[in-house]
C-alpha cells in the first residue's frame, strides 16, 4: 500500500490523499477509511468504503486518516482480517487566520492586544506604531493565545498595526488608531513680590491699621492658568514657606481655594496668593517661600 499526497505539517488548503494498493496473488479487495483523533484509536465501525483511490479532506484540525485494505484471500471475516493492511496518515488543516482584538487605551494602564489561533497555533506576532520599526512579541511553542500591552503612546494620533501569523501560513493584520489627548496649560505668573508693614498708627483708635503683607502692585500676587490642551485638567496650588513665621494661602479673589480647581478646555482661571504672619527679623528682598502649581487629571 502506498499513501501519497497530503502536505507534511500544517496547510491552509484541502488535502487529497491517494491510496494505491497492489496484490499480485489474490488481488486487492475492499478499501475502508475513517477520520480518528489518534493512532491509539483503531475503529471497528463507522468506516467509509473507498471507491477509487482518492480521499479529499477539507475538515480543519489535526487528525488522522485510518485506512485498511483487504485482499481477496479467505472466505470468512476472520480470514480477511488476517489478510489486511492498515495504517494512519496525519492530516493538519487550518483555513482560519488568527484573530486579533484591541482593548481601550489609557495613560495609566496602556492598551492590551490579544491574538489567538486555536487550530494550528500562533507562529509569529508583532506590532508597529505609526511608521516605526516592527516590534516582535515573544511566543512559546504551541501558544494558542498571546496578550500583551502597549504603553506610553505619544500625544496625538497613533496608528497601531498588529500582525499575527499561524503555523499554516495564514496571517491577519489589523490596525487601530489611538488618539492620546494633549495636555497643555499656559501659566502666567505675576511678580509675587510682597512688602510687610506694621501699619499706620491711628491716634483716635490708639491702634495700628493696615498691618500685614501686601503685593507691591495691584494683582502682583496673581497666578493665571489657561487650559490650551484637548482635555479638562485640575489645578492645585501649594505654598512652601522658607520663613517659618510666614504662611500662605490662595483664594479665587474671594473664597479660599482648598481643593483642586477644575479647568475645562480653553478655560482660564486665576488664583491670588495671600501671606500671613509677622516676620521675626528684618528682611529685605529675601525669599520667604515658594509656590507650586500642579496639573492633574480632572
Amino acid at each position: 500500500v502506498t499513501i501519497s499526497g497530503g502536505k507534511d505539517g500544517w496547510t491552509n488548503t484541502d488535502q487529497t490523499l491517494t491510496i494505491s494498493a497492489n496484490d499480485t496473488q489474490s488481488g486487492v479487495g475492499k478499501k475502508w477509511y475513517k477520520i480518528v483523533s489518534s493512532t491509539d484509536e483503531i475503529p471497528t465501525e463507522g468506516l467509509t468504503e473507498l471507491t477509487g483511490n482518492k480521499i479529499i479532506l477539507s475538515k480543519e484540525g489535526r487528525y488522522y486518516i485510518y485506512y485498511k485494505i483487504y485482499d481477496n484471500a479467505g472466505d470468512t471475516d476472520l480470514d480477511r482480517e488476517a489478510n489486511k493492511t492498515e495504517g494512519f496518515k496525519l492530516i493538519q488543516i487550518d483555513k482560519t487566520a488568527p484573530a486579533i482584538s484591541f482593548g481601550e487605551y489609557s495613560a495609566n494602564a496602556g492598551m492590551t492586544v490579544a491574538a489567538a489561533d486555536i487550530t494550528s497555533k500562533l507562529a509569529s506576532l508583532s506590532y508597529r506604531i505609526g511608521n516605526g520599526m516592527e516590534i516582535p512579541i515573544t511566543l512559546t511553542n504551541g501558544q494558542i493565545e498571546k496578550v500583551f500591552t502597549i504603553n506610553d503612546l505619544p500625544a496625538g494620533d497613533n496608528k497601531i498595526t498588529v500582525t499575527a501569523t499561524d503555523n499554516a501560513g495564514l496571517s491577519t493584520t489589523l490596525f487601530k488608531t489611538v488618539h492620546v489627548e494633549i495636555v497643555s496649560v499656559e501659566i502666567t505668573w505675576d511678580a509675587l513680590e510682597f512688602t510687610y508693614s506694621d501699619g499706620t498708627w491711628n491716634a483716635n483708635t490708639h491702634s495700628y491699621e493696615g498691618a500685614g503683607w501686601k503685593p507691591d502692585k495691584t494683582d502682583g500676587n496673581k497666578i493665571a492658568v489657561r487650559n490650551s490642551g484637548e482635555t479638562a485638567v485640575s489645578v492645585t496650588y501649594s505654598y512652601m514657606p522658607t520663613n517659618s513665621a510666614v504662611s500662605g494661602r490662595f483664594t479665587d479673589g474671594i473664597t479660599p481655594i482648598t481643593a483642586p480647581v477644575a479647568l475645562n478646555v480653553s478655560e482660564e482661571k486665576s488664583a491670588w496668593l495671600s501671606l500671613n504672619g509677622k516676620p521675626t527679623e528684618t528682611i529685605n528682598k529675601d525669599i520667604i517661600g515658594s509656590v507650586t502649581v500642579t496639573i492633574g487629571d480632572n
